[in-house]
């Protein structure tokens, strides 16, 4: 428990705008690309369809 506490300090003394901002961008970017996977109803099934084969 003692190294969690001082990973989360050093975290905390280490973090600058820049890395928050790349953060923030990269997350924006995941929930994006999330969304439109999951839009694409015709490639979603595709991937599905070539996995019905495996019995899952």
């Amino acid at each position: 428990m003692a190294t969690v506490r001082e990973l989360n300090k050093w975290a905390n003394a280490h973090t600058t705008i820049f890395t928050d901002i790349v953060r923030i961008a990269l997350g924006a970017f995941l929930i994006f690309k999330g969304y439109q996977f999951v839009t694409q109803k015709n490639y979603l099934h595709e991937i599905f369809s070539y996995f019905s084969n495996f019995g899952s």
